[in-house]
């Protein structure tokens, strides 16, 4: 209300609203140092699916990092800085080794754990107290490889929930969605009912469009499978005496 009482319209009120809304960057900045990116390093976070990585280095941006992730020869999962701490090289163009990743400039040779393992010449045992290639822990579960970010002395043992481990239920890794957002952004919204109701359900909605071919893919592939997994699940049945669940 104003001094005689009456109250004050808002109608036309752009003139007295000419600031714009910010970004919570909690939860918008995923980079070093950031209040947002410090609190996704203090978790594991999905980097890549297992197929993925095959006989090459395969390069990833992670929480604003560029890292490569590889498996060596002896079947290890890495996943260190793509940059080399010697002389900057990418490490994309590495060769994959029984243990670890060369660089392909001076042939410095880089356990999983980041460990110096040759240096040809140069004194291997002063570089290894010195120096190691920046170098995250790896995990693979479900078919996707997970890496953690933070401080090493603080590494949260690999979560285990009970819905893991349901009988009779196989877990597989979804489709990649081409986000432009981190996985808390996305989250966040979810918890937003009203707005499903009304955007995602727009005639040529991009996330309407991506879900649809999403599901239009598996659908094909069902479609497919469905004579061979009917047969497979009948066997299974007569042997376990109850079949897995149909997908």
């Amino acid at each position: 209300m104003d001094s005689s009482g009456s109250s004050k319209s808002l109608a036309f009120s752009g003139y007295r609203h000419t600031e714009t809304g910010k970004p919570d960057l909690f939860l918008t900045q995923v980079g070093p140092g950031t209040p947002g990116g410090e609190y996704h390093r203090r978790f594991w976070q999905a980097a890549a699916w297992e197929h993925e990585i095959k006989d090459l280095p395969f390069v990833q941006r992670v929480l604003g990092e560029d890292l490569v992730l590889f498996r060596d020869k002896s079947g290890r999962y890495g996943c260190v800085h793509l940059h080399c701490c010697h002389r900057n090289t990418s490490l994309e163009f590495g060769q994959i080794e029984e243990r670890g990743i060369r660089c392909c400039y001076h042939g410095r040779l880089y356990d999983i754990d980041g460990t110096i393992l040759e240096a040809p010449g140069e004194p291997l045992e002063v570089l290894q107290r010195q120096v190691a290639q920046p170098a995250y822990p790896t995990h693979v579960f479900c078919g996707m490889v997970f890496v953690y970010m933070g401080p090493i002395e603080q590494k949260p043992p690999f979560p285990n929930y009970d819905r893991f481990n349901v009988p009779g239920i196989r877990m597989e890794a979804g489709d990649r969605l081409p986000w432009t957002c981190n996985w808390l952004q996305l989250k966040e919204n979810v918890m937003d009912p009203v707005h499903t109701a009304t955007l995602h359900v727009l005639p040529g909605s991009p996330i309407r469009s991506a879900t649809a071919s999403a599901s239009s893919r598996r659908s094909n592939g069902r479609r497919r499978r469905s004579a061979a997994s009917m047969s497979r699940c009948a066997a299974s049945a007569t042997i376990s005496g109850r079949a897995r669940p149909m997908r």
